[in-house]
């Protein structure tokens, strides 16, 4: 007589992942907030089971102030990949940056320049270092947004001062009208009346606290919005 086994119900790696994004699903839809504390790389693989990423998608490259947006709670949906990490310089990002930059990637936005100032890096080879990434981006079809650098409260002992600031800005929009790059102005829209970094967008004078992170996550999502076709623009309903 044949032993009947009992069924029973295993989830292959594609049916668990469909599974988890369903679930993504709904809490990004009820519980949004509780989001940021999702892995990026777990959220964007999630993306990609969803076919968000199937026309495209913007890459975020920067330091710090974008690796830790929180991409889930911040973008949604949405078809963009952060390649950002904390203690990244611009004058070292060459090599890094042409590999973040995969099949797929229509426009990158560039946020570098701060950790530099910081280690007293001269202004001319943080802007070289931006506009040789902007030009190998752009020689492969790719979108460039090069971002002002945002201050901090404290000026650093001299090293981000207002003053440097500006001539590292001013440097940065020079090379966008240049080099037909885009730019996204974000000092005027973080620095209060003397210059340095709002104190209502941080909570230690130099990284962004929750709303700061959202001001600069919209004012990246706007711009890609402007530059890139509705269908990949879509704000982020992650707030």
């Amino acid at each position: 007589m044949t032993q009947k086994t009992p069924l029973k119900f295993r989830m292959t790696g594609w049916t668990a992942m469909l599974a988890i994004t369903s679930l993504l699903l709904v809490a990004s839809l009820l519980l949004p907030k509780a989001l940021e504390a999702l892995p990026d790389k777990f959220w964007e693989t999630a993306c990609d089971t969803m076919g968000i990423y199937d026309q495209g998608y913007s890459v975020l490259f920067g330091d710090s102030l974008m690796a830790q947006l929180g991409m889930a709670a911040r973008f949604g949906w949405n078809p963009y990949k952060n390649r950002s990490k904390e203690g990244r310089l611009a004058t070292r990002s060459i090599e890094p940056f042409s590999q973040a930059l995969k099949n797929g990637t229509r426009l990158v936005v560039i946020l570098l320049g701060t950790n530099d100032l910081g280690l007293g890096k001269p202004v001319q080879d943080i802007a070289a270092a931006l506009e040789t990434m902007g030009q190998k981006a752009g020689a492969r079809g790719i979108e460039v947004v090069l971002c002002s650098v945002i201050p901090d409260r404290h000026g650093d002992k001299g090293k981000r001062s207002p003053e440097i600031l500006g001539i590292l800005n001013n440097r940065i929009k020079e090379i966008c009208r240049a080099r037909n790059f885009h730019v996204l102005d974000l000092y005027p829209l973080f620095a209060d009346t003397e210059g340095v970094l709002e104190k209502n967008y941080t909570s230690d004078g130099l990284h962004l606290n929750a709303t700061g992170k959202d001001k600069l996550a919209q004012s990246i999502i706007n711009t890609v919005k402007k530059l890139t076709r509705p269908a990949q623009a879509e704000p982020a309903g992650g707030h």
